[in-house]
């Protein structure tokens, strides 16, 4: 966040700086108003550039093996106009390299699905996936002696995308 502000000012000023060289290259008398306008102009139109463009610049980012499985999308009162065009505010990740497989249940995977925030600490929950039933478990409950988790901490298929991702992997 430190270095957007550092970017965002220096935008101000290069912005700033490039209508005050063409005033005086072109010999015009600039109203006083017009350098910090151009400068909060600069500052503004940057920020949302930032914040629209940050999931796909994310996604560039991603190693290889990543997949996005689900985009989370801005729900705020400070940006109202983010009704009308939407933006995504986080990404929900699977890490394909880290997918464990059981041959005793070719059916079940072990993922690592990464929820990537703008702004925010980088969350990681391991699930189990049955692909065959479409339903999924978190990996922090104690497994049954058959090496899955018990029936009751099992999630039916509740709509994500996160079945399709992970059981395209499997294949």
């Amino acid at each position: 966040m430190f270095f957007e502000l550092i970017s965002i000012i220096s935008v101000a000023f290069a912005a700033a700086g490039a209508v005050l060289i063409a005033g005086r290259l072109l010999r015009i008398r600039l109203p006083k108003y017009v350098l910090p306008m151009v400068a909060a102009l600069a500052m503004i139109g940057f920020t949302i550039w930032l914040r629209y463009t940050w999931a796909e610049r994310t996604i560039e980012g991603l190693p290889a093996g990543f997949v996005v499985v689900d985009r989370l999308p801005y729900h705020g009162v400070l940006e109202p106009w983010a009704l009308v065009f939407p933006r995504t505010a986080g990404l929900v990740v699977l890490d394909g390299a880290a997918t464990r497989r059981n041959p005793d249940h070719p059916d079940v995977l072990l993922v690592t699905t990464r929820l990537i925030e703008e702004h925010q600490e980088t969350l990681t929950l391991q699930q189990f996936v049955d692909c065959a039933r479409r339903r999924r478990a978190p990996a922090t409950t104690a497994l049954g002696p058959d090496g899955l988790p018990p029936p009751d901490a099992w999630v039916s298929d509740d709509g994500t995308p996160l079945y399709d991702a992970a059981c395209a992997q499997r294949t």
